[in-house]
Protein backbone atom coordinates (compact mmCIF):
# COMPACT_ATOMS: atom_id res chain seq x y z
CA UNK A 1 0.00 0.00 0.00
CA UNK A 2 1.91 3.79 -1.30
CA UNK A 3 2.33 5.92 1.80
CA UNK A 4 1.73 9.57 1.52
CA UNK A 5 4.19 9.74 4.20
CA UNK A 6 6.91 7.82 2.06
CA UNK A 7 6.51 10.07 -0.96
CA UNK A 8 6.37 12.91 0.98
CA UNK A 9 10.31 11.46 2.10
CA UNK A 10 11.30 10.75 -0.94
CA UNK A 11 10.24 14.06 -2.90
CA UNK A 12 12.04 15.99 0.02
CA UNK A 13 15.17 14.86 -1.20
CA UNK A 14 14.69 16.99 -4.27
CA UNK A 15 13.06 19.29 -2.35
CA UNK A 16 10.11 18.63 -5.07
CA UNK A 17 6.60 19.61 -3.55
CA UNK A 18 3.49 17.49 -5.22
CA UNK A 19 -0.13 17.54 -5.22
CA UNK A 20 -2.80 14.78 -5.90
CA UNK A 21 -6.14 15.09 -8.12
CA UNK A 22 -8.27 12.60 -8.94
CA UNK A 23 -9.03 11.79 -12.85
CA UNK A 24 -12.26 12.30 -12.56
CA UNK A 25 -10.97 15.92 -13.01
CA UNK A 26 -9.72 15.63 -16.13
CA UNK A 27 -12.99 16.99 -18.59
CA UNK A 28 -13.38 19.68 -16.32
CA UNK A 29 -9.67 20.62 -17.14
CA UNK A 30 -10.60 20.30 -20.78
CA UNK A 31 -13.40 22.33 -20.40
CA UNK A 32 -11.81 25.20 -19.02
CA UNK A 33 -9.07 25.21 -21.98
CA UNK A 34 -11.83 25.08 -24.47
CA UNK A 35 -13.61 28.04 -22.67
CA UNK A 36 -10.70 30.26 -23.30
CA UNK A 37 -10.20 29.18 -26.58
CA UNK A 38 -13.67 29.67 -27.89
CA UNK A 39 -14.04 33.11 -25.69
CA UNK A 40 -10.67 34.17 -28.23
CA UNK A 41 -8.27 34.77 -25.23
CA UNK A 42 -6.06 32.55 -26.23
CA UNK A 43 -4.12 33.22 -29.28
CA UNK A 44 -4.74 30.66 -32.44
CA UNK A 45 -1.12 29.85 -33.19
CA UNK A 46 -0.63 28.82 -29.37
CA UNK A 47 -3.25 26.61 -29.62
CA UNK A 48 -2.43 24.68 -32.68
CA UNK A 49 1.01 24.72 -31.42
CA UNK A 50 1.01 23.79 -28.37
CA UNK A 51 -2.81 23.32 -26.87
CA UNK A 52 -4.12 20.25 -29.43
CA UNK A 53 -1.44 18.05 -27.92
CA UNK A 54 -3.15 18.07 -24.05
CA UNK A 55 -4.61 14.15 -23.97
CA UNK A 56 -7.38 15.05 -21.23
CA UNK A 57 -8.34 10.97 -21.56
CA UNK A 58 -6.53 8.18 -19.43
CA UNK A 59 -3.44 7.14 -21.72
CA UNK A 60 -4.47 3.11 -23.53
CA UNK A 61 -1.52 1.75 -21.45
CA UNK A 62 -3.08 2.99 -18.12
CA UNK A 63 -6.83 3.03 -18.61
CA UNK A 64 -7.52 1.99 -15.04
CA UNK A 65 -5.33 5.19 -13.63
CA UNK A 66 -7.16 6.62 -10.72
CA UNK A 67 -5.27 9.48 -9.86
CA UNK A 68 -2.80 12.22 -11.25
CA UNK A 69 0.27 13.38 -9.13
CA UNK A 70 1.79 16.75 -10.16
CA UNK A 71 4.89 17.50 -9.21
CA UNK A 72 7.17 20.85 -9.27
CA UNK A 73 10.84 20.02 -8.13
CA UNK A 74 13.06 23.46 -8.36
CA UNK A 75 15.70 24.51 -10.65
CA UNK A 76 17.81 27.00 -11.01
CA UNK A 77 18.67 29.50 -14.13
CA UNK A 78 21.17 27.93 -16.67
CA UNK A 79 24.38 29.21 -18.19
CA UNK A 80 25.87 28.07 -21.07
CA UNK A 81 29.13 29.35 -22.45
CA UNK A 82 30.21 29.75 -26.00
CA UNK A 83 33.62 30.20 -27.71
CA UNK A 84 33.07 32.97 -30.14
CA UNK A 85 36.68 33.60 -31.99
CA UNK A 86 38.23 34.87 -28.83
CA UNK A 87 35.17 35.82 -26.73
CA UNK A 88 33.28 33.99 -24.35
CA UNK A 89 29.72 34.21 -24.72
CA UNK A 90 27.51 33.46 -21.83
CA UNK A 91 23.77 32.49 -23.12
CA UNK A 92 20.96 32.10 -20.02
CA UNK A 93 18.58 28.89 -20.41
CA UNK A 94 15.34 29.68 -18.44
CA UNK A 95 14.83 27.19 -15.37
CA UNK A 96 12.51 24.27 -16.82
CA UNK A 97 13.38 23.81 -20.12
CA UNK A 98 16.68 20.98 -19.07
CA UNK A 99 14.32 18.93 -17.91
CA UNK A 100 14.79 15.08 -18.27
CA UNK A 101 16.85 14.73 -15.29
CA UNK A 102 13.47 16.16 -13.10
CA UNK A 103 11.31 13.83 -15.18
CA UNK A 104 13.69 10.76 -14.06
CA UNK A 105 13.85 11.58 -10.70
CA UNK A 106 9.80 11.61 -10.46
CA UNK A 107 9.72 8.12 -12.25
CA UNK A 108 12.09 7.07 -9.97
CA UNK A 109 10.46 8.17 -6.61
CA UNK A 110 6.69 6.95 -7.70
CA UNK A 111 8.47 3.26 -8.74
CA UNK A 112 9.73 2.97 -5.62
CA UNK A 113 7.05 3.98 -3.75
CA UNK A 114 4.55 2.03 -5.92
CA UNK A 115 6.87 -0.64 -6.48
CA UNK A 116 6.16 -1.06 -10.18
CA UNK A 117 2.99 -2.75 -9.17
CA UNK A 118 1.23 0.44 -10.52
CA UNK A 119 1.24 1.76 -13.67
CA UNK A 120 2.84 4.92 -13.56
CA UNK A 121 2.75 6.99 -16.83
CA UNK A 122 2.92 10.54 -18.13
CA UNK A 123 -0.29 13.21 -17.90
CA UNK A 124 0.39 15.43 -20.98
CA UNK A 125 -1.94 17.72 -19.64
CA UNK A 126 -1.60 21.86 -19.10
CA UNK A 127 0.65 21.41 -16.02
CA UNK A 128 0.24 25.20 -15.03
CA UNK A 129 -3.30 25.06 -14.95
CA UNK A 130 -3.51 21.77 -13.18
CA UNK A 131 -0.73 22.99 -10.56
CA UNK A 132 -3.11 25.80 -9.66
CA UNK A 133 -6.40 23.57 -9.23
CA UNK A 134 -4.56 21.44 -7.25
CA UNK A 135 -3.11 24.15 -4.40
CA UNK A 136 0.32 23.11 -5.54
CA UNK A 137 0.94 26.44 -7.51
CA UNK A 138 -0.76 29.96 -8.36
CA UNK A 139 -0.79 32.45 -11.13
CA UNK A 140 1.25 35.54 -11.64
CA UNK A 141 0.01 38.15 -13.52
CA UNK A 142 2.44 37.13 -15.99
CA UNK A 143 0.83 33.80 -16.40
CA UNK A 144 3.31 31.88 -15.21
CA UNK A 145 2.80 29.66 -12.27
CA UNK A 146 4.74 30.03 -8.91
CA UNK A 147 5.44 27.51 -6.55
CA UNK A 148 6.08 28.50 -2.59
CA UNK A 149 9.66 28.69 -2.04
CA UNK A 150 10.88 28.28 -5.82
CA UNK A 151 8.88 30.92 -7.18
CA UNK A 152 9.10 30.46 -10.80
CA UNK A 153 12.09 28.53 -10.65
CA UNK A 154 10.42 25.13 -11.21
CA UNK A 155 9.70 22.39 -13.28
CA UNK A 156 6.53 21.12 -13.11
CA UNK A 157 5.81 16.91 -14.04
CA UNK A 158 2.11 14.96 -14.15
CA UNK A 159 1.89 11.42 -13.92
CA UNK A 160 -1.27 9.41 -13.85
CA UNK A 161 -1.25 6.90 -11.36
CA UNK A 162 -3.45 3.51 -11.30
CA UNK A 163 -3.53 4.10 -7.09
CA UNK A 164 -6.78 5.85 -5.62
CA UNK A 165 -5.46 8.16 -3.08
CA UNK A 166 -7.83 8.99 -0.07
CA UNK A 167 -6.86 13.08 -0.66
CA UNK A 168 -8.02 14.98 -3.60
CA UNK A 169 -6.13 18.43 -3.03
CA UNK A 170 -8.53 20.09 -6.74
CA UNK A 171 -9.83 23.29 -5.69
CA UNK A 172 -10.18 26.68 -7.30
CA UNK A 173 -7.27 28.24 -8.93
CA UNK A 174 -5.59 31.08 -6.69
CA UNK A 175 -3.93 34.50 -8.59
CA UNK A 176 -0.31 35.00 -6.43
CA UNK A 177 -1.20 38.12 -3.76
CA UNK A 178 1.97 40.15 -4.29
CA UNK A 179 0.54 40.92 -7.67
CA UNK A 180 -2.25 42.67 -6.85
CA UNK A 181 -0.82 46.23 -7.33
CA UNK A 182 2.55 45.54 -8.83
CA UNK A 183 3.26 46.11 -12.99
CA UNK A 184 6.70 45.07 -13.03
CA UNK A 185 6.31 42.06 -15.76
CA UNK A 186 4.02 44.31 -17.46
CA UNK A 187 6.40 47.23 -17.91
CA UNK A 188 9.43 44.67 -18.35
CA UNK A 189 7.76 42.83 -20.98
CA UNK A 190 9.46 43.81 -24.38
CA UNK A 191 5.91 43.03 -26.57
CA UNK A 192 3.40 44.07 -24.25
CA UNK A 193 1.91 40.57 -24.18
CA UNK A 194 1.26 41.02 -20.56
CA UNK A 195 -1.98 42.67 -19.29
CA UNK A 196 -2.73 45.25 -16.98
CA UNK A 197 -6.39 43.67 -15.96
CA UNK A 198 -5.88 39.98 -17.26
CA UNK A 199 -3.77 37.56 -16.20
CA UNK A 200 -3.98 35.08 -19.67
CA UNK A 201 -1.55 37.10 -21.99
CA UNK A 202 -1.35 37.30 -26.21
CA UNK A 203 1.07 34.32 -25.66
CA UNK A 204 1.13 34.47 -29.80
CA UNK A 205 3.56 37.68 -29.09
CA UNK A 206 5.37 36.50 -26.37
CA UNK A 207 9.41 35.98 -26.74
CA UNK A 208 9.27 32.69 -25.69
CA UNK A 209 6.82 31.64 -28.98
CA UNK A 210 9.13 33.57 -31.21
CA UNK A 211 12.44 31.64 -29.61
CA UNK A 212 10.32 28.45 -29.98
CA UNK A 213 8.90 29.10 -33.22
CA UNK A 214 10.87 28.10 -37.01
CA UNK A 215 11.17 31.40 -39.11
CA UNK A 216 12.45 35.07 -38.75
CA UNK A 217 11.95 37.34 -35.85
CA UNK A 218 8.91 39.52 -36.38
CA UNK A 219 10.45 42.80 -37.86
CA UNK A 220 8.89 45.00 -34.68
CA UNK A 221 10.59 43.15 -32.38
CA UNK A 222 13.67 45.41 -30.33
CA UNK A 223 16.77 43.06 -30.95
CA UNK A 224 17.76 44.09 -27.78
CA UNK A 225 14.71 41.91 -26.42
CA UNK A 226 16.74 38.50 -27.34
CA UNK A 227 17.80 37.62 -23.48
CA UNK A 228 17.74 33.76 -23.46
CA UNK A 229 18.80 30.63 -25.67
CA UNK A 230 15.16 29.29 -25.83
CA UNK A 231 12.43 31.09 -23.64
CA UNK A 232 12.37 34.85 -22.04
CA UNK A 233 13.57 35.66 -18.84
CA UNK A 234 12.06 39.53 -19.07
CA UNK A 235 9.47 39.24 -16.97
CA UNK A 236 10.39 36.76 -14.24
CA UNK A 237 13.87 38.84 -13.55
CA UNK A 238 11.77 41.47 -12.41
CA UNK A 239 9.16 39.92 -10.52
CA UNK A 240 9.66 40.30 -6.42
CA UNK A 241 8.54 37.04 -5.65
CA UNK A 242 11.95 35.61 -7.03
CA UNK A 243 14.30 37.89 -6.07
CA UNK A 244 15.99 35.66 -3.78
CA UNK A 245 16.29 32.63 -6.94
CA UNK A 246 18.01 35.02 -9.21
CA UNK A 247 21.25 34.69 -7.74
CA UNK A 248 21.28 30.73 -7.94
CA UNK A 249 22.98 30.10 -11.37
CA UNK A 250 24.52 27.02 -12.88
CA UNK A 251 27.03 26.70 -15.63
CA UNK A 252 26.04 23.61 -17.40
CA UNK A 253 27.74 23.64 -20.60
CA UNK A 254 30.83 24.97 -22.62
CA UNK A 255 31.02 24.59 -25.98
CA UNK A 256 34.18 25.08 -27.83
CA UNK A 257 34.71 27.42 -31.33
CA UNK A 258 34.29 24.63 -33.59
CA UNK A 259 31.26 23.23 -31.77
CA UNK A 260 29.47 27.00 -31.67
CA UNK A 261 30.47 27.75 -35.08
CA UNK A 262 28.97 23.98 -36.05
CA UNK A 263 25.81 25.45 -33.84
CA UNK A 264 25.97 28.88 -36.27
CA UNK A 265 26.06 26.99 -39.70
CA UNK A 266 23.14 24.71 -38.45
CA UNK A 267 24.73 21.82 -38.45
CA UNK A 268 25.03 20.21 -35.24
CA UNK A 269 24.37 16.78 -36.24
CA UNK A 270 27.73 17.03 -37.77
CA UNK A 271 29.54 15.93 -34.61
CA UNK A 272 28.43 13.26 -32.29
CA UNK A 273 29.87 14.57 -29.35
CA UNK A 274 28.19 18.16 -29.93
CA UNK A 275 24.60 16.50 -30.41
CA UNK A 276 25.31 14.30 -27.36
CA UNK A 277 25.87 17.56 -25.31
CA UNK A 278 22.61 19.26 -26.59
CA UNK A 279 20.89 16.25 -25.83
CA UNK A 280 22.18 16.86 -22.42
CA UNK A 281 20.72 19.90 -22.03
CA UNK A 282 17.31 18.86 -23.71
CA UNK A 283 18.51 21.54 -26.49
CA UNK A 284 18.26 18.69 -28.78
CA UNK A 285 14.59 19.41 -29.23
CA UNK A 286 15.41 23.16 -30.34
CA UNK A 287 18.02 22.29 -32.99
CA UNK A 288 15.84 23.88 -35.54
CA UNK A 289 16.03 27.90 -33.93
CA UNK A 290 19.53 27.37 -32.50
CA UNK A 291 21.47 28.44 -34.77
CA UNK A 292 18.73 31.81 -35.40
CA UNK A 293 18.49 32.03 -31.28
CA UNK A 294 22.32 32.60 -30.96
CA UNK A 295 23.07 34.90 -33.58
CA UNK A 296 20.21 37.27 -32.02
CA UNK A 297 21.58 37.21 -28.75
CA UNK A 298 25.05 37.33 -29.99
CA UNK A 299 23.79 40.49 -31.69
CA UNK A 300 22.39 42.16 -29.07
Amino acid sequence: MASLDELDLRFRQYNAKYRIVTALHLKELQEEIEDLNQSGKININIYNNYLHRFQFKRPKENRNAQSVIIIAIPQRISIASFQLNDKKIKVVIPPTYIYRKSRKHCIDVLSKVFDNNSEISIAVLPLKLLAAHSGLGRYGRNNICYIDKMGSFARLEAFYIEYQFDRDNWQDKEMLQQCKGCYRCVKNCPTKCIKNDDFVIDAGRCITYFNETEGDFPKELNPKAHNALVGCMKCQVVCPVNHSFLKEKTIVETFTKEETDLILSNEPKASTHLTRKLKQLDMDEYQTVLARNLKALIKS
